[in-house]
């Protein structure tokens, strides 16, 4: 009789286990339907190429095992993705924004998810060990940091198309900074999408003795302005250069030099189950951002925001590990590095 029970038991325990093996199959199944039923949409809408390439299954190892689902789900994440080692570690109720290098530092611009406290910046060294937390004395989602080689200054966006210029060793040193000059004027057409009646600067980018500043739209096209830096005897004044029409959705924008020639990249992303777009542009006096001009198009996984080049090298972080996006479908808590190499190999 005792046998006979176990036996039943363990015919019951197997079936479990075959049932949970097929829901789990169906559910995988499922997602992947969503993600291509997504991806269609975005090439019908672009009608450009985005390259599809075989998993490079050799650099598995080297990257973090948690995000190796996702190689089924992104066009290029997996083959482009170099590693994800370093951790966002900062309070799960502030949500990251900005990221910018100094020296052997990295710089991480976060606001509060609750609107209780202030803006912070986080200091990490290279191997992700937090060195330093600023109040940024704002409430402003400082969607941006970058950082001035010329004049070893800090930019960072502020509340209502305020520009924040701080001297760069002081994040090091610090735990509140004020900054050495708060800029003005300078987001005329920039429109807060949530919010038309005022101006916004939502990103930001310095590129040698240029500052790049736009704005983030969610339907409609963006703008996004290009100033020279002018330092006068000590102070600092911006020279409208350019100004340029962008795609919805921006969060970030940075530029890569390689072989004679200049690509400009954005970053794109709105929604905690819309894919991100990683997009790429060769940088000239003929730059427009059309559907014709644009070279390829990589899917991220959702909420992406900076991005910045270091050492031939892309690095971008996601606000989807903070506690305002909890529910979000697949959430990345690392620094994230890109092989540039292979985002500009769309010959």
């Amino acid at each position: 009789m005792k046998k006979g029970k176990y036996f039943i038991i363990i015919i019951l325990v197997l079936l479990g286990v075959v049932m949970l093996w097929y829901f789990h199959d169906v559910k995988i199944n499922q997602e992947r339907k969503y993600y291509d039923i997504w991806n269609i949409m975005l090439n019908k809408e672009y009608h450009i190429k985005s390259i599809n390439k075989l998993v490079d299954y050799k650099n598995i190892a080297k990257i973090n095992n948690k995000y190796y689902e996702f190689q089924g789900k992104y066009t290029n994440f997996w083959d482009i993705l170099k590693e994800a080692k370093i951790k966002l570690s900062i309070n799960g109720n502030m949500v990251p924004q900005g990221i910018a290098f100094y020296d052997n530092y990295i710089l991480i611009t976060a606001y509060d998810g609750d609107a209780v406290v202030n803006s912070r910046c986080y200091v990490f060294n290279l191997i992700g060990e937090l060195i330093n937390e600023i109040d940024l004395k704002t409430t402003s989602h400082v969607g941006s940091i970058a950082y001035d080689a010329i004049n070893d200054f800090f930019w960072i966006p502020g509340e209502e198309g305020k520009l924040y210029v701080y001297k760069a060793s002081d994040f090091i040193k610090k735990l509140e900074v004020i900054p050495t000059y708060v800029l003005t004027g300078f987001s005329k057409g920039l429109v807060n999408y949530e919010d038309k009646t005022k101006e916004q600067i939502s990103y930001l980018y310095v590129y040698n003795d240029l500052i790049f500043v736009g704005s983030f739209a969610q339907k409609a096209k963006g703008k996004m302005k290009v100033y020279l830096i002018k330092n006068d005897d000590g102070k600092i004044n911006l020279e409208l250069l350019k100004e340029y029409v962008v795609p919805s959705l921006v969060q970030g924008v940075t530029i890569y030099e390689e072989a004679n020639k200049k690509y400009l990249l954005l970053s794109r992303s709105f929604g905690r189950k819309n894919d991100s777009i990683l997009e790429v542009y060769e940088y000239n006096d003929k730059l427009t951002f059309t559907k014709e001009s644009r070279k390829i198009y990589y899917l991220l996984p959702p909420l992406l925001e900076q991005i910045t080049v270091k050492n031939n090298e892309l690095y971008g972080i996601f606000e989807s590990n903070a506690n305002k996006y909890s529910d979000t479908v697949d959430k990345i808590e690392d620094i994230c590095v890109f092989d540039l190499q292979k985002i500009i190999d769309f010959e």
